[in-house]
């Protein structure tokens, strides 16, 4: 339709890419490299570096020597093995590139019970605080080094724990690196015995959603659950028989393994100042209980490790976090607004979560977010 569209409008230029790729495997398609062109990154040297990596994966190569089997054996042999928390020492430089490993390897290998974890943005630089159930990933620039995050991961390897290190000349290694980790992440979903091109528990929380944007329209308003107890700002929803929201938070801590997670599910304006706040609660939570911790945003994350935490091993605690939409927005030809469908969404996922047994608590911060994640902050410390 948007090709027939543009043909229509007689657009300068029309890139119809192969509908069989995956979104999470499409980087080195035109969704990846429309964009990068955009930005003016010399796709020639870029393809070139990912043409050399995919001649070192060819089937024809001996496994010993072929790096992105290798990869993906280790990944997948230590996750099925307990070291399952899969967590990137990225230089600032490619951060972001962060993004992209965590939606490539929770939706392809999170499912049927299993999965490598992704643990982005973390946040403890302590040791202390790093199980037996992490495998650490550093990447090196050699031309960009960080003496920060190599004194990290040294500082790992001292304590114990596995490091691997993958050393690039420079950003447009970049390249190599796609190819690289799409082979890994496809060997990994091999040896976990599960399929890694198909994302089977997405589309229930799209379900979930549909079902409430049809109440939505008969009735005008978010189906919403009655409210069980507040705290300051913190309004706090089935709250599993707790007579208090510390009393709660204190309850659904309950029960984490040395080998479990926090997943925080935000459902918050992705700036600064959030993310001072999540961060904060992740220290405090790693702190206090020597477990990973993720912070990702809704409903971005739906479509990323959401599948993981559907899917994948039952190890997660799950704190979906919604806020007042301050303002909001109507959408053409829907009867609601895009404030209704990101709460429809979130209401969507945490019965998707429900279904598959995950232990998930939702908190509403009413009023400014950054004040509710500050209280938030404040109970925990007094109840972990």
């Amino acid at each position: 339709m948007l090709a027939r569209l543009a043909a229509e409008r007689s657009y300068r230029k029309v890139l119809l890419n192969y509908p069989d790729i995956g979104g999470r495997y499409s980087a080195l398609s035109f969704f990846g490299l429309a964009p990068a062109a955009l930005m003016g990154i010399d796709l020639d040297e870029l393809l070139l570096r990912a043409l050399k990596m995919l001649d070192e994966c060819r089937i024809q190569k001996p496994l010993s020597q072929n790096p992105g089997v290798a990869l993906g054996v280790a990944i997948g042999v230590l996750a099925a093995g307990g070291r399952d928390k899969l967590t990137f020492l990225l230089p600032q430089p490619i951060a972001s590139f962060e993004m992209w490993l965590e939606q490539l390897i929770a939706e392809s290998t999170g499912k049927d019970g299993t999965g490598a974890i992704p643990i982005s943005g973390d946040p403890v630089e302590n040791r202390q605080n790093y199980g037996e159930d992490r495998l650490f990933v550093e990447f090196r620039i050699r031309n960009e080094p960080d003496e920060a995050i190599e004194a990290k991961a040294d500082s790992l390897r001292k304590a114990g724990h596995p490091v691997m290190t993958i050393y690039m000349r420079d950003r447009l290694d970049l390249g190599e690196q796609f190819f690289l980790w799409e082979i890994a992440t496809a060997t990994a979903g091999a040896l976990l015995g599960i399929n890694p091109f198909d994302q089977p528990n997405v589309q229930e929380t799209k379900e979930f959603t549909a079902k409430i944007l049809d109440e939505v329209g008969r009735e005008g308003r978010v189906p919403e659950a009655v409210m069980e107890m507040s705290y300051g700002p913190l309004r706090l929803y089935l709250g599993g028989g707790a007579s208090s929201v510390p009393q709660a938070l204190a309850l659904f801590f309950e029960g984490v393994a040395r080998d479990g997670y926090l997943g925080i599910l935000a459902y918050l304006t992705e700036n600064e100042t959030n993310e001072r706040g999540l961060r904060r609660i992740r220290i405090l939570v790693m702190d206090r209980m020597r477990i990973a911790t993720t912070a990702t945003y809704g409903p971005r994350y739906l479509h990323s490790i959401g599948q993981l935490h559907k899917g994948g091993t039952n190890k997660g605690f799950f704190l979906m976090l919604t806020t007042d939409i301050a303002e909001d927005t109507g959408i053409p030809g829907q009867p609601y607004t895009f404030g209704m469908l990101m709460r429809a969404q979130a209401l969507g996922d945490l019965e998707a979560l429900r279904k598959h047994r995950r232990r998930v608590l939702r908190v509403h911060l009413s009023g400014e977010a950054p004040i509710g994640l500050a209280a938030l902050e404040e109970a925990l410390r007094a109840v972990i």
